[in-house]
């Protein structure tokens, strides 16, 4: 747990099936926290391809992107969203990636 809990306290709420847009882009990656290795865009859904910063290579989401949140963890304080094409930091040391 980090020393400062003010930070956790003033992390958003995510819900599973709801529907949130990304405030910057966003690597996409195979678990839920950054030890997880970053996908590929080739291992991407259609509409998550549609909406990666480059055709190929490390797949990272655009901001702007709508995502549907499958499964909501939390890990060490940040928060993570599964998404259809993967896992993405939705709250991360203090910083909201998603609302």
């Amino acid at each position: 747990r980090p020393k400062d809990q003010s930070k956790v306290t003033g992390a958003p709420t995510y819900k599973v099936g709801n529907t949130y847009t990304l405030q910057t882009n966003v690597k996409v990656r195979t678990g839920a926290g950054t030890n997880y290795a970053q996908k590929s865009v080739s291992q991407l859904t259609a509409d998550g391809k549609k909406n990666a910063t480059a055709k190929s290579g490390g797949a990272v989401l655009k901001k702007g992107t709508k995502v549907t949140a499958k499964a909501v963890k939390t890990v060490s304080g940040d928060i993570w969203l599964q998404i259809p094409s993967g896992w993405v930091a939705a709250y991360y040391d203090g910083d909201t990636y998603i609302k």
